[in-house]
């Protein structure tokens, strides 16, 4: 799969329409499936890996899944993102915005968020990430410190530094748990969330979840 290491995403990656298109002769021979999997950054010279036709069956005791949703234009991998929680506090993703989002009823687009293995960071809505820095700002007993960087919220590096635990909700119940390795970015002495708002009414999911 495509990766960079950058907080930008192209516009074309590597994906089942590239497998299966005329110019690929992979898709005379594969069953219409492959799974990826990225390795701990912090692992060093580990290698990622990728399975392709019979073999792309993830079923391990912690393996969660959730159904892609087919969307226009089909460069990217879609599915849908319910909600996200931080301790008991739980922010429903919904289809209306510039309004707050607790107590909105409107459920949550189908096809909202999409996988992007080019993208580090994840994004998301102005709306929904504003909330959701709200809420960590409350929940965390630092105090945030001006950026060096591009990323928006962040803490002074210390080893007594305690992040809550994140959980994306995706449909059919699949309910992904973010550790503090998944959730923040070390960087010149300072700790970042690894998530940005975007002007954007989707989400989009960075390598750094992964």
């Amino acid at each position: 799969m495509s990766h960079t290491a950058s907080g930008n995403w192209p516009r074309k990656l590597l994906n089942w329409e590239t497998l299966t298109s005329q110019k690929c002769r992979l898709h005379r021979s594969i069953p219409r499936k492959f799974s990826y999997c990225l390795t701990d950054a912090s692992k060093g010279n580990a290698k990622s890996k990728i399975d392709i036709g019979a073999n792309a069956i993830v079923s391990s005791r912690d393996s969660i899944s959730t159904p892609l949703v087919l969307m226009k234009p089909p460069d990217f991998y879609y599915i849908t993102l319910k909600a996200i929680s931080i301790q008991n506090m739980r922010l429903p993703i919904t289809g209306v915005t510039k309004i707050s989002l607790k107590g909105n009823k409107f459920g949550a687009p189908k096809g909202n968020a999409f996988i992007d293995t080019g993208t580090t960071l994840t994004y998301l809505h102005d709306d929904i990430y504003y909330e959701l820095e709200e809420e960590l700002i409350s929940m965390i007993q630092d105090s945030p410190i001006p950026s060096q960087s591009s990323l928006k919220l962040c803490y002074k590096n210390s080893k007594n530094f305690q992040f809550p635990t994140i959980i994306f909700h995706f449909s059919r119940g699949a309910n992904l748990t973010l550790q503090m390795k998944n959730t923040i970015v070390p960087y010149r002495g300072q700790l970042c969330l690894a998530i940005l708002p975007i002007d954007e009414n989707l989400v989009i999911l960075g390598t750094y979840y992964k």
